[in-house]
């Protein structure tokens, strides 16, 4: 009789020790994929502030350039 309940006793601790790997697996998932979907928007984030940045620096060349330019022209037009 004693085998018995030992029996059922692992049993019973085998099934809790099962749903307590699939609850904790199932919370693991659920982490993971907030996760991955924190980076995803993150990452998207940082292309869309990459490409400002971007465009910022060859407008700001852009404009640099065509000071030096016009300047330059002045430049050989007075000393001609």
């Amino acid at each position: 009789m004693p085998y018995f309940i030992l029996i059922i006793f692992f049993a019973i601790f085998w099934v809790l020790l099962g749903w307590t790997a699939k609850l904790v697996a199932y919370i693991f998932v659920i982490i993971l994929g907030i996760a991955k979907l924190i980076l995803g928007l993150l990452g998207k984030l940082f292309m869309i502030l990459l490409t400002w940045l971007l465009c910022g620096i060859a407008f700001c060349l852009g404009r640099s350039w065509r000071y030096m330019r016009n300047k330059w022209q002045q430049h050989h037009v007075q000393n001609s």
